[in-house]
């Protein structure tokens, strides 16, 4: 009997302690923004139609961003793995700009730095499933990668950030798989 409540009272343990614990450690990490989950739950990290411009609404976040942890976490939410990169192994880093106009939309995103100046985004956007079980290829030109990147910043609601509207910001987007952690 009392091995049997140690075990449940181990369960409940793992239950709060892990999540609590990846939740602080993103807290305290400015560098980089991880989403992960493991191999057996990527359905909903999986993007089948790269170039589909749907706007989700991200929990926390009002309709317009106002500040660069906004862009951040909208990206961070809104992000996925394409379905073919992720049977192919793909991983890799890409970098993509993208103009804002003057009312604060995203107008067009580049892959190489546009005329004049940028606000660079610090912390890199990770999105990273574990468990993966099958060897990876890593390139910062994989297509499918760029287009989800692409993808993510077109979705963006309009930013109310003076010092981007009318100018341009870079975003590091980094797509991992790792077979244990």
């Amino acid at each position: 009997m009392k091995s049997n409540h140690h075990n449940r009272l181990s369960g409940i343990l793992l239950f709060f302690i892990i999540p609590i614990s990846v939740i602080l450690l993103l807290s305290f990490s400015r560098k980089e923004n991880f989403i992960s989950r493991k191999i057996d739950n990527v359905s909903s990290l999986i993007c089948s139609c790269p170039m589909q411009q749907e706007k989700n609404v991200v929990p926390g976040l009002t309709d317009d961003i106002v500040n660069i942890d906004g862009i951040i976490r909208y990206l961070q939410y809104y992000i996925r793995y394409p379905a073919v990169s992720l049977e192919a192994g793909h991983i890799g880093t890409v970098e993509l700009y993208a103009r804002v106009t003057r009312d604060g939309r995203v107008k067009e995103v580049l892959e190489r730095p546009p005329s004049g100046n940028y606000i660079e985004i610090k912390d890199t956007i990770v999105m990273k499933i574990l468990g993966w079980p099958n060897p990876t290829t890593e390139s910062s030109n994989h297509a499918r990668l760029i287009r989800e990147g692409h993808r993510s910043l077109m979705a963006l609601p309009r930013f109310d950030i003076p010092e981007i509207q009318e100018g341009a910001i870079k975003v590091i987007f980094r797509w991992e798989l790792k077979n244990k952690e």
